[in-house]
């Protein structure tokens, strides 16, 4: 995280910290050498709770205020308009109080997410299907899910399936995903052990 991350709050008309349907502002915090200091204020109409139609718009219209901001911070923060700035790429937080010390747990929060994310990437990675020779190749997703289960069996395994080539692949996994025999893919050999399923996938385009 790079000493100049900025975090935009949600303040009330006399500088408090408060709710979204609340705020007639944000404040803007900056940090600077391991400080966290209020450089500047956006003012902005207070938005009404809405229809989705009439409410996304207008929280729309905020994001432009806070583009140079990574962290959005305020008492509580829901429904659209979370999705909106959420979808903008915010990183979301409920605070009750506006100091360094709060501002440094969501920094921490922040860089231990990346940090799982880094290694949950590098799992995939790793766990890519082993080649046995002739086409054939071997994973354990299983293995795989209990150790990172927020994984899903497309993440682990559709690039593999449609771009490797593969004439066989031995999976051992939970169940086998519905959405491989959807895409085409002849499943068949399963045996069950230990709660496991032993399945092989053949890749019809090679059979």
């Amino acid at each position: 995280m790079t000493n100049d991350c900025r975090a935009a709050v949600f303040a009330n008309a006399d500088g408090e910290l408060c709710d979204f349907f609340d705020a007639e502002r944000f404040l803007v915090f900056s940090r600077d050498g391991g400080e966290w200091r209020n450089v500047r204020e956006e003012r902005f109409e207070r938005v009404r709770p809405a229809a989705p139609a009439v409410l996304r718009p207008r929280v729309t219209e905020l994001l432009g205020l806070i583009d140079d901001c990574e962290i959005l911070a305020g008492l509580s923060l829901a429904g659209i308009a979370f999705t909106v700035f959420d979808m903008a790429g915010k990183r979301i937080f409920a605070v009750e109080s506006i100091e360094d010390a709060v501002f440094d747990g969501m920094l921490a929060d922040i860089g231990e997410a990346g940090a799982e994310a880094d290694d949950r990437e590098d799992a995939i990675e790793a766990a890519k299907p082993v080649a046995l020779g002739g086409g054939v190749y071997s994973l354990d997703l299983a293995e795989l899910q209990t150790k990172y289960p927020e994984v899903s069996s497309k993440q682990a395994l559709r690039e593999f399936l449609q771009s490797s080539g593969f004439a066989e692949l031995r999976l051992r996994c939970r169940h086998v995903p519905p959405w491989i025999e959807a895409g085409g893919y002849e499943v068949s050999d399963e045996q069950r052990s230990g709660g496991a399923v032993f399945a092989v996938i053949r890749n019809k385009r090679n059979g």
